[in-house]
């Protein structure tokens, strides 16, 4: 029996900057790979870790870690999604600073 494929519907699931909770299931050299639902993977590059160089991309994270991401890129022809923790670190800074003004 055929099983819908998740990529089919994840356009309506999910949009370009929406915060999700992903679980990382494997690390390489300067990506975590993340698990968003069954069947839908995703990157972490290192570049998207935090706002400061980050050399190593494990001193940040480990395999099983549930973190809360930003969908920074997405293309489901391709299955295809990018994530940030940085673009979550951003939108804090620059709320901390409208609340200033």
């Amino acid at each position: 029996q055929m099983e819908a494929n998740p990529w089919d519907t994840v356009a309506e699931k999910y949009k370009i900057g929406d915060v999700v909770k992903v679980k990382v299931i494997k690390i390489t050299k300067n990506n975590a790979i993340c698990r968003l639902e069954p069947g839908i993977e995703g990157f972490l590059s290192i570049a998207q870790i935090d706002t400061v160089h980050v050399d190593s991309i494990e001193d940040y994270v480990k395999v099983g870690d549930e973190l809360e991401v930003k969908i920074i890129k997405m293309f489901p022809e391709e299955r295809k999604m990018d994530f940030s923790l940085k673009a979550l670190k951003e939108d804090v800074v620059s709320e901390e600073n409208s609340e200033e003004e």
